[in-house]
């Protein structure tokens, strides 16, 4: 049986715009320049994974700057960047369904942010059996244990057994790419819906 795994941010709901980040920034009192590596990397993976909740995370991102950072200020902002959705990218999710599809959700994203991409983007709950939050299991991609975990949850979705190469992972982040091949999935490196959708249609297949 052939099953789809989908990222959900750089996807279904856009990335983060220089505007948006810049906001983002303003809010922090620093630059973007500035802000970028100390907003991302380890400080992110631990808000991500569900170890930080936002105000202790945008107090270790303020310390680090040497600035003190409105949290919930930034936490609005930074919310808003994420939330743009893609309109075609839930058009065809939702192809996908209907057609009978099997398919899941491995996203990276904290506890605040999670319960506001669900309370307003029903479409996730719709379309992605599972839909797997990183905060909820206190890991994120790239550690090989949350892959294992999603493939787990859509074994039991599919009420079959399945293998890594039973599931097309797509993500738009390479290293996320990059551990899934290691550990047998099969692979989209995403940049767009035209080179996806035929990827997809290929998988299914068989």
């Amino acid at each position: 049986m052939r099953v789809l795994l989908f990222d959900l941010f750089g996807l279904f709901l856009r990335n983060q715009t220089p505007e948006s980040f810049g906001r983002i920034a303003s809010v922090a009192g620093v630059t973007p320049e500035e802000l970028e590596p100390v907003y991302r990397g380890e400080n992110r993976h631990q808000y991500d994974a569900g170890i930080y909740r936002a105000e202790q995370y945008w107090k270790v991102v303020g310390d680090e700057l040497g600035v003190s950072i409105p949290w919930q200020e930034a936490q609005m902002a930074d919310m808003d960047s994420w939330s743009v959705p893609d309109d075609d990218m839930i058009a065809f999710a939702r192809e996908l369904r209907q057609r009978g599809t099997t398919m899941a959700l491995l996203s990276n994203i904290p506890d605040d942010l999670g319960a506001r991409m669900r309370r307003e983007h029903p479409w996730i709950a719709e379309c992605f059996h599972p839909a797997i939050f990183s905060f909820e299991h206190l890991m994120a991609k790239p550690e090989e244990r949350i892959f294992n975990f999603a493939l787990e949850g859509l074994a039991a979705e599919a009420g079959t057994e399945l293998v890594p190469a039973d599931v097309l992972f797509t993500d738009d982040t390479l290293v996320n790419i990059q551990v899934a091949q290691i550990l047998g999935f099969k692979t989209h490196h995403f940049q767009g819906l035209d080179g996806l959708r035929p990827v997809v249609e290929e998988h299914l297949a068989g």
